[in-house]
């Protein structure tokens, strides 16, 4: 009786003789703990807190879905053909402007070219030339997702469908989420294509939505509200 007469909505104080929490579920990995102190400033928190009150930085409770509470605040864990209809758009922009850049840096036609004379010269040739073109693509792809991820969360692609990559702390809105945790999620993707591109499917079957490349560099893709 006593603790259904203390119960508030919206308020998280811990019930020191039961050792939960009325009105409020903690999260696993606050459960059975009190107050704590800010990563930032030092303010103490109390306990189911959403951030500093202080600072605000964004306290890491954990959502249901698996995904920090601060960056479940932002939106929903985007799904898998969301982000694989914003991959083919950020895919052709880089291919554009890989194909614009190509001439003025090299001298010579992006795409591959049939020479005329030897059998063996065109299929030297068209290696040489196809193999030049694919790092070149690669090292356009690394740019490109590296600078926008760290500036600003999100690329053109994302951006159209309304996708940010966040951190845990929900690090990902205009400031981006810092050159290491984008160069890391970044080639990460690399390490998702070696997989049989098991590493990208992941996404559709986790109830984060979170691929082997987000698992690795510890990001969020969101679809934002």
């Amino acid at each position: 009786m006593a603790g259904s007469a203390s119960s508030t909505v919206g308020v998280a104080t811990p019930v020191q003789s039961s050792g939960q929490s009325s009105g409020y579920r903690p999260m696993p990995a606050l459960a059975g703990a009190g107050a704590q102190s800010c990563q930032r400033c030092g303010t103490q928190i109390r306990f189911g807190d959403p951030s500093c009150p202080s600072c605000g930085l964004p306290v890491e409770h954990e959502s249901l879905d698996g995904v920090p509470f601060a960056v479940s605040k932002m939106g929903d864990p985007a799904g898998f053909w969301i982000r694989f209809l914003a991959l083919l758009v950020d895919t052709g922009i880089v291919l554009g402007i890989g194909a614009l850049l190509w001439p003025l840096l090299f001298g010579e036609s992006f795409f591959v070219r049939e020479t005329i004379r030897d059998v063996n010269e065109d299929l030297s040739v068209t290696t040489t030339t196809l193999f030049r073109t694919q790092n070149w693509h690669t090292l356009m792809w690394l740019a490109y997702s590296i600078i926008l991820l760290a500036l600003f969360g999100t690329t053109p692609g994302k951006m159209l469908f309304k996708i940010r990559v966040y951190d845990r702390r929900a690090n990902g809105g205009r400031r981006g989420i810092g050159f290491i945790s984008a160069s890391v999620r970044t080639l990460g993707t690399l390490v998702s294509g070696m997989t049989l591109l098991i590493g990208f499917i992941m996404a559709g079957f986790r109830r984060d939505r979170r691929a082997l490349h987000d698992l690795i560099a510890g990001t969020y893709p969101t679809r934002v509200h």
